[in-house]
């Protein structure tokens, strides 16, 4: 809800599973009510942004059941493409469907720019998976303080391993990132140094 209530939203996608929280009861009735258009994605689409910039949709193919944690793992990923640029996002995936992505077309998650996958959380980010991305650069959406300990130090270091540069919104604060279609260049809210960037 708060990302509706800061942005104009033209489309919402999801996974469609079946959340049963107040929190996504009262986020679905908010969009019905500003009529934004919802569509439920699925491994093997396609969304065209525009002429230049597409979203292929990799996972999930079909909903997960059983896992560790079905919620996180039916989140949406995405390999956001403009022209030689590439940015995959993770949502809040874990080991078993990293697992499947390497199974299912691993070069297809090659990309310069990785969205962690559940706040660098150590139930994801397995090196097999990060090998396959190589990741130049890495952001991790994790909020300062918080009560999970997020991000992990053991999955910073093997990203750090890959000679990736870490982006840490509890340190950075916003983090933007613009791309020429080749490059992309990173704007940060505020800087820290390595000392402050070990201790988190």
């Amino acid at each position: 809800k708060a990302v509706l209530n800061r942005f104009p939203v033209k489309q919402v996608y999801d996974s469609g599973q079946n959340y049963k929280t107040k929190m996504y009861n009262d986020f679905r009735l908010q969009i019905e009510k500003e009529q934004i258009p919802f569509e439920v994605l699925r491994g093997g689409q396609e969304v065209p942004v525009n002429e230049m910039v597409k979203l292929k949709v990799l996972s999930p193919q079909a909903l997960y059941k059983g896992t560790p944690s079905d919620t996180n793992n039916n989140s949406l990923v995405l390999r956001l493409e403009y022209k030689d640029f590439a940015m995959l996002l993770t949502g809040d995936i874990q080991a078993e469907v990293e697992r499947d992505l390497l199974q299912t077309d691993p070069e297809a998650l090659q990309a310069q720019v990785l969205k962690v996958a559940h706040h660098g959380s150590k139930t994801s980010s397995i090196n097999e998976f990060l090998a396959a991305v190589k990741p130049k650069i890495a952001v991790i959406s994790s909020g300062e303080g918080n009560k999970y300990k997020h991000p992990s130090p053991e999955v910073v270091q093997r990203l750090y391993n890959l000679q990736a540069d870490v982006f840490n919104t509890a340190l950075c604060g916003d983090i933007i990132i613009k791309s020429n279609g080749k490059t992309c260049d990173i704007t940060v809210e505020k800087f820290y140094d390595e000392q402050q960037a070990q201790a988190a």
